[in-house]
């Protein structure tokens, strides 16, 4: 394990940020976002130790840095902190980058070093070869298009760039599907809760929503035709729902169906989508990258019965990175950019 230099004014300023309410600094999200670090069942202590070796295994000192998905930009902040030369975060939840933008004030970093931007992980707007480093921490398995992710991100690396990924959305961990399952039909059939809200920032379960973007399409259906349209539709998203109506009206049917049925139906983002680690890497190494596996790493307290078996199991994977893609819940891959 590398063991964490910190730079202590700013790691102090957020471990006193985490034993105190912040809602006069903060919004309510960020308390939410971080309850365990709030409630001390996660140890901001090893966040910071996992910013670190995030830091040391993608070289981003003096490197210029890409943070897409940032959220509150904590990540981004103690990367510019370690040493890395520009750090531009960027995600496209506006009360996210507000909150991004009073830590950047509350740390007191006026140097411009580290940027909070509003905008698209599919269209972050970029010019190619930008950056040494491009960070997709946690944010694949909820973007609506991998595909398109894979395809735009990678030329925004100069050549010899990294490429890192975590998300804890393991496919191949099967107890992840027992245990984002009741998560998945909270958002898709209700009731919206604390915890579905603010994990898809809509007020109606997708059901709901796909039922009102279908009457507004076409007011006079009968309740059974409208309730087949829902049901056929689950998965879709904006214009495929539209398509699907048409389709209806044309044949009295809906012939296309989506395999992951869990997905917000006006933006096209996912509440947690599975993913299959080997896969993103195959993808990626047909884009000319060389990609290996990291070992997974826990944010929890190592500490009691649960915390000696992941010790054990963190320990095994740092000598066998890979088998963290079928023995983790998480996965985290490392690409560099070959040469031209």
């Amino acid at each position: 394990m590398i063991e964490p230099t910190y730079p202590h004014l700013i790691f102090e300023k957020f471990d006193q940020l985490f034993r105190h309410e912040v809602e006069i600094l903060l919004p309510p999200y960020f308390s939410h976002y971080f309850r365990g670090f709030f409630s001390g069942e996660r140890s901001f202590e090893r966040y910071v130790d996992y910013f670190y070796e995030v830091f040391k295994v993608t070289k981003a000192d003096k490197a210029r840095v890409l943070d897409i998905g940032c959220g509150f930009g904590l990540m981004s902040i103690f990367l510019g902190s370690f040493g890395a030369a520009e750090v531009f975060g960027v995600d496209l939840d506006a009360e996210k980058i507000a909150g991004f933008k009073s830590l950047l004030k509350y740390v007191d970093i006026k140097d411009g070093s580290i940027k909070a931007e509003l905008g698209d992980a599919l269209d972050v707007g970029y010019p190619p070869n930008s950056f040494d480093v491009i960070l997709a921490n946690d944010v694949l398995s909820h973007i609506r298009s991998i595909d398109i992710f894979l395809e735009q991100v990678p030329p925004l690396l100069k050549p010899e760039g990294r490429l890192y990924i975590y998300d804890d959305n393991n496919k191949l961990f099967l107890p992840n599907f027992f245990r984002y399952r009741k998560f998945w039909e909270m958002c898709e059939k209700g009731p919206v809760s604390d915890i579905t809200y603010r994990g898809t920032d809509e007020q109606l379960p997708f059901a709901d929503m796909r039922r009102e973007m279908i009457l507004k399409l076409e007011p006079n259906f009968y309740l059974s035709e409208l309730k087949y349209l829902v049901d056929k539709t689950v998965g879709m998203y904006g214009k495929e729902i539209e398509s699907a109506v048409y389709e209806y009206k044309d044949a009295g049917k809906v012939r296309s169906r989506k395999g992951f049925k869990f997905r917000n139906p006006r933006t096209g983002e996912f509440p947690e989508r599975p993913l299959n680690p080997f896969r993103i890497s195959e993808i990626l190494r047909d884009q000319g990258f060389s990609c290996s596996a990291l070992p997974t790493f826990f944010f929890g307290n190592l500490t009691g019965f649960k915390g000696n078996i992941k010790r054990s199991l963190q320990q095994i994977f740092w000598l066998i990175p890979s088998l963290s893609f079928i023995m983790a819940p998480s996965f985290r891959i490392l690409c560099l950019k070959r040469k031209a």
